[in-house]
């Protein structure tokens, strides 16, 4: 799978958006086989692949969320991939507008994947 990079203030960031829980789970039992799955409920869940230093995102491929909905549940997993991200580099202790400036940048890189990707996906529909 390609990762994007997210290029913040500090070392970059090796990120992906997806909306397949095919490839979402592939991905991740390939680099943790004990992986657990967050459950078939959940919108979104958000995984660091150690040994890629990078973070993927899965989020469900609904299309009837409102945006509200959709950017809420982003800056949720961009939170996640912002510690995880923290802990990669080492930093034990983020200040909170380095967290601020992080979770800004990844919810930002998520919500435009994710309305690109839907934007497509309503076309296709029509």
């Amino acid at each position: 799978m390609r990762f994007d990079v997210v290029e913040p203030i500090l070392p970059e960031l090796r990120i992906r958006l997806t909306h397949s829980l095919k490839k979402y789970r592939k991905v991740v039992i390939m680099h943790d086989p004990e992986y657990e799955a967050a459950g078939e409920r959940a919108d979104a869940e958000t995984t660091f692949i150690d040994g890629e230093g990078a973070i993927i995102v899965y989020m469900t491929p609904n299309i009837d969320h409102t945006a509200a909905q959709d950017a809420a549940l982003l800056a949720h997993e961009a939170v996640h991939a912002a510690l995880f991200y923290f802990a990669m580099i080492g930093e034990e202790e983020p200040g909170e507008e380095e967290i601020a400036y992080m979770v800004e940048n990844i919810t930002q890189y998520l919500v435009s994947e994710h309305f690109r990707w839907k934007k497509r996906k309503i076309e296709k529909e029509q």
